[in-house]
């Protein structure tokens, strides 16, 4: 990076380039990107537990030396893109198949891929509630855009992420 940025100056360090899932140079951690903001805690841990299930399973993978496949990127983009816009309303991409998905059914085979990671981490129970949770009524996301009104959802979000904290509702003009 030192070398691009010399010949280029255009950004200050790698941490400036967009990116989903990467190795940061100065932290001995993976960062993702990608996932719904939580607002609430409980939604916060399963995701965590998640995306830990989803690290140790590819450690696992590749200590085998297992086969992946390899997909295209505009693919993978394309998939995330719809997942944002359209959430677990909808069916999902599945990114390995190039066809679409219900979103259970891809919940089901992402389980299916992590439960030995799920399962040694005691994290299985609390992953689950979290998906079902999001599959039965929807996504934080989801919740914000059924309000409608991006004030009442701003308080809202508040709410959900601090419940001691209370926002007067702003004054007419």
């Amino acid at each position: 990076m030192d070398r691009y940025q010399q010949l280029v100056g255009a950004i200050k360090d790698e941490s400036f380039i967009y990116w989903d899932i990467r190795l940061p140079a100065k932290v001995p951690t993976i960062e993702f990107r990608g996932a719904d903001v939580m607002t609430r805690v409980e939604e916060t841990v399963g995701y965590v537990g998640l995306v830990r299930a989803m690290v140790m399973t590819a450690i696992d993978e590749e200590r085998r030396d297992a086969p992946f496949k390899n997909i295209h990127p505009n693919i993978l983009s394309y998939a995330l893109w719809h997942s944002a816009r359209f959430g677990v309303s909808d069916q999902l991409i599945d990114p390995a198949a190039g066809d679409k998905i219900a979103v259970a059914n891809m919940a089901d085979r992402v389980f299916d891929g992590l439960n030995g990671a799920l399962q040694r981490s005691g994290e299985r129970e609390c992953v689950d509630r979290f998906v079902q949770n999001a599959l039965q009524h929807g996504t934080g996301a989801d919740r914000q855009r059924q309000i409608g009104d991006l004030i009442l959802a701003v308080q809202i979000v508040i709410a959900e992420t601090v419940p001691a904290a209370s926002i007067a509702a702003p004054q007419a003009c």
